[in-house]
């Protein structure tokens, strides 16, 4: 699991593996008892946007939370890191 919160098991993919990160987070979720969610690395956006937007219409049928990020987004973000100390966000 790439990220478990206090109320999401996390799964970070690249936008090509989108079908299996929504595999993934599920398997985690009933791991953990968390939320599930998926969040897409999308190294070309307008290329990409479109693996999103099917992660985002499964994860409204299945309650999946989704969202992305880009590398203007991790630019912006790079200083912050989640709270949770396992996290991988925390190795380098």
């Amino acid at each position: 699991m790439d990220c478990l919160t206090n109320t999401h098991a996390v799964e970070f993919d690249f936008a090509d593996k989108w079908a299996q990160s929504l595999g993934q987070a599920l398997h985690y979720s009933v791991m953990t008892g968390k939320k599930p969610m998926v969040v897409l690395i999308l190294d070309e956006p307008y290329k990409q946007m479109i693996y999103f937007k099917r992660v985002q219409k499964i994860g409204k049928e299945y309650k999946i939370d989704t969202e992305y990020v880009t590398n203007d987004i991790l630019k912006l973000n790079k200083e912050q890191k989640c709270s949770y100390s396992k996290c991988k966000c925390h190795n380098k």
